[in-house]
């Protein structure tokens, strides 16, 4: 009748290694469980997963027909300019703090890519993306110019003007040597201030075609803050041990500008709206202008999907991949520079692209800048066609000279 506890079986803290092996494979079990029904999750939801991974492009797709909207329904109301200024205050205002950031990333990234590179293997490939983006603006430009003379969008005859004024043959204005020597000028900087400030451009009066020389606009100058930015970087380089608090603080200022727009960035859709309705809802006779300029934008869009396609097969001849896996991630950056009209705001998702994508940080933090803010294709063939666009509108002949300065 004692209570002792003699006969009862002993306890252990330690597990039995059979009874452990048994609960491994329990736990194994239960977590291929638990990822087969993730996995059947994903499955069964390929519209929710849809949404959720392309939320951003889709949000901004539907920002600009959501302006349409709201545009035509504004215009219904006869808004007055201080309307319309007050409708247009949140794209200007989201547009100017995007701007802001322009600066600061684009110099940080040039200076410390360059810094950090080994210039006798790295240096080519900046050598090459030069060269790449020079060829591919200039064969942009002639098809945009080519495609214009071909359709000739700006023929009153293709409008329902049966009255066309006879052709008129006039002097250009701005020669090939002002082109030059503005660019020229604007590489080679004689002050770091005023850079971020002005930049140069000849001016042309139109009336009496005469030229003013010395001409400063307002106007961040972007190829001469890329030159410094390479001088510096290089430099820096060079300098050794003792640049590298120099070089620490680009790269920090680097980091800290895609940390402020990023949430920046998320408030594109909002912005589109906005941006999209100012514009449509400010335009006087807005159907008359869609008639005229719709052969015009359709010249443009000939002229880019051709160039896209020389595009895609110059990127497969180098590469020998497939050119669908890299337009996989960047379609959020074709939208954001698309909704922004600038390609130097969408460098962020540039960056997340191409690092998703596999390349090198040391060569997509240089050719990144160097594409934002030197290549120009697609301005390129818009504003070549547009050129022609307007002479043709204008009943002006251009001759083989003026083709070759617009292009």
């Amino acid at each position: 009748g004692t209570n002792s506890t003699a006969d009862l079986p002993v306890i252990s803290n330690k597990l039995d290694p059979l009874d452990k092996t048994d609960r491994d494979a329990g736990e194994e079990e239960s977590v291929e469980d638990s990822e087969d029904i993730m996995t059947k999750h994903k499955h069964h939801n390929p519209c929710l997963r849809f949404l959720i991974d392309n939320w951003f492009t889709l949000a901004t797709i539907a920002g600009v027909g959501l302006g349409f909207g709201v545009a035509f329904a504004i215009r219904a109301t006869q808004p007055g300019a201080v309307a319309l200024t007050w409708i247009s205050m949140p794209a200007d205002i989201y547009l100017r703090l995007l701007q802001l950031m322009i600066l600061p990333l684009i110099s940080a990234n040039i200076l410390v890519a360059i810094a950090s590179m080994n210039l006798k293997k790295e240096g080519k490939i900046g050598l090459i993306g030069i060269i790449y983006i020079i060829l591919i603006d200039l064969i942009s430009a002639c098809l945009g110019a080519g495609f214009a003379l071909i359709i000739r969008p700006g023929s009153r005859n293709l409008i329902g003007n049966a009255s066309e004024s006879p052709l008129v043959s006039i002097s250009a204005g701005l020669t090939a040597s002002d082109v030059f020597k503005d660019i020229l000028y604007n590489i080679f900087p004689d002050n770091l201030i005023s850079i971020t400030i002005y930049h140069y451009q000849t001016e042309v009066d139109p009336a009496t075609n005469t030229t003013y020389g010395n001409s400063f606009k307002s106007g961040t100058n972007m190829t001469g803050v890329l030159f410094c930015s390479i001088v510096f970087g290089a430099a820096a380089r060079a300098s050794g041990k003792i640049a590298k608090v120099f070089i620490d603080f680009f790269r920090a200022l680097s980091i800290i500008v895609t940390k402020i727009m990023t949430p920046l960035l998320l408030l594109t859709p909002v912005a589109v709206v906005f941006m999209v309705a100012s514009s449509i809802a400010s335009r006087e006779n807005i159907e008359s202008e869609f008639v005229q300029l719709g052969l015009f934008v359709a010249t443009v869009l000939v002229a880019l999907a051709i160039h896209f396609l020389i595009i895609v097969i110059v990127f497969f001849l180098a590469s020998r991949k497939n050119p669908l896996r890299l337009l996989k991630y960047s379609t959020q950056a074709f939208f954001l520079a698309f909704a922004t009209t600038s390609p130097a705001l969408a460098l962020p998702e540039v960056y997340d692209g191409l690092d998703k994508y596999g390349v090198r940080q040391q060569v997509s933090r240089l050719v990144g800048p160097l594409t934002a803010t030197l290549k120009g294709d697609g301005p390129a063939a818009f504003i070549a066609a547009a050129a022609i666009f307007v002479a043709q509108n204008q009943r002006i002949d251009l001759n083989v000279g003026q083709i070759f300065t617009i292009m």
